[in-house]
């Protein structure tokens, strides 16, 4: 929590795809849970999905409402989704694409309370992560969630960084593992990896090692080296269990339609997004 009792969840890959509209949905439940969520929409990104998703949401609130109602025991706050303090790692914050983003999450979070700051974060930079975990444990905040929706399909001859690592290698993994690792002194609840089912298609027999002309090269390329990404990030899982054992932290794995968890709970992946 922050000075303000709000919830903190720092959160990479948000500002497209499933993420952008997990947090969207989160921020709506937020919203709804709070009583002042209203039908008017300003951004530029897709009113029309947002609105989609608010009348989801409506429907479940309802939902919700009727079996409480149906229980003496029921308490009110504990159907509430709090008031959040999002940190969003941004890889520019000064694109157009990241500031529609921003935009629409800010409109939502003013309504409930809450609060959306973006801070860069360039995952191909052990560097460029590093300084974004150290302004995040600058604010001196105890972290409920992290979340790593980040993610990147290299396409083509293998690229690599300035520490010399393959670039999905470090996007989809490496640097991700890097920022748990930071961050983990004041992580409190749980850790999220957004995977994908791409895993299961993976060969990663020599795929650390390929070479070409005696010169590594990497990965192979194109969508077998995402699948790669994917699979290694689900191979770790069991070494941040034993990371965290002794604490409360849950190390979940999270992929559209499928989950994989390490640790005492099992949830429905929608679910997880909604009770961040």
């Amino acid at each position: 929590m922050d000075a303000h009792g709000r919830k903190v969840i720092v959160w990479t890959g948000t500002t497209s795809g499933l993420n952008f509209l997990a947090l969207e949905q989160l921020l709506v439940k937020s919203a709804h849970s709070h009583g002042t969520y209203g039908s008017h929409f300003h951004g530029k990104i897709a009113p029309e999905g947002i609105e989609k998703i608010r009348r989801r949401s409506a429907d479940s609130r309802d939902r919700t409402a009727s079996v409480s109602s149906k229980s003496s025991t029921a308490s009110s706050s504990t159907l509430e989704t709090p008031r959040l303090h999002l940190i969003l790692a941004l890889r520019d914050p000064s694109s157009e694409h990241a500031i529609d983003a921003l935009q629409r999450f800010r409109q939502l979070a003013e309504q409930s309370g809450s609060l959306v700051e973006g801070i860069d974060c360039d995952l191909s930079s052990f560097r460029e992560t590093r300084n974004f975990a150290s302004k995040v444990l600058g604010k001196n905040l105890d972290i409920s969630t992290v979340v790593l929706g980040a993610g990147i399909s290299c396409w083509g001859p293998p690229s690599f960084t300035e520490e010399r690592c393959e670039m999905g290698m470090t996007v989809n993994h490496l640097s991700q593992w890097l920022l748990v690792a930071l961050l983990s002194p004041r992580i409190k609840d749980r850790v999220v990896f957004v995977g994908s089912s791409l895993y299961k298609n993976a060969d990663l027999s020599g795929v650390m090692t390929r070479t070409k002309k005696g010169k590594s090269v990497g990965p192979i390329p194109k969508a077998i080296s995402y699948a790669a990404t994917k699979a290694v990030q689900a191979l770790c899982l069991g070494g941040w269990e034993q990371f965290f054992q002794g604490t409360n932290v849950d190390v979940i794995l999270c992929t559209p339609g499928t989950l994989r968890i390490c640790g005492r709970r099992c949830f429905q992946s929608q679910r997880i997004m909604l009770t961040l």
